[in-house]
């Protein structure tokens, strides 16, 4: 027992804790080991998941060009300007439609 005035001594630790640490602390470091495996798993999973989100943007982003690529095309044969489907005049009557609008208004119906 300590008096008083004494610190109380540390106990030894539970024989459950002990086996548990083992000699040289192997559950700890499995559990270390554990954790960066885990932290592992959770880097590529969100960076695969990155990686598809900027596969996304760039397949949407392409495809948002397609129309005016095809304008740049029809200036540079003379054909800007003319319905492809009717050949008409008057897809530059269309502002509400973009520039890249391929098509009168009557063909776009």
């Amino acid at each position: 027992m300590a008096n008083h005035g004494e610190a109380a001594r540390p106990q030894a630790p539970v024989s459950g804790a002990a086996d548990q640490a083992g000699a040289g602390g192997s559950t700890i470091s499995g559990l270390n080991r554990d954790l960066r495996q885990s932290r592992g798993r959770v880097e590529l999973a969100v960076e695969r998941e990155e990686d598809e989100v900027l596969q996304g943007l760039d397949r949407r982003g392409r495809a948002g060009f397609r129309p005016v690529r095809a304008a740049l095309a029809r200036i540079e044969s003379g054909g800007y300007g003319f319905c492809v489907r009717c050949g008409e005049g008057g897809a530059e009557g269309r502002p509400d439609a973009g520039f890249a609008t391929p098509f009168c208004r009557i063909c776009a119906r």
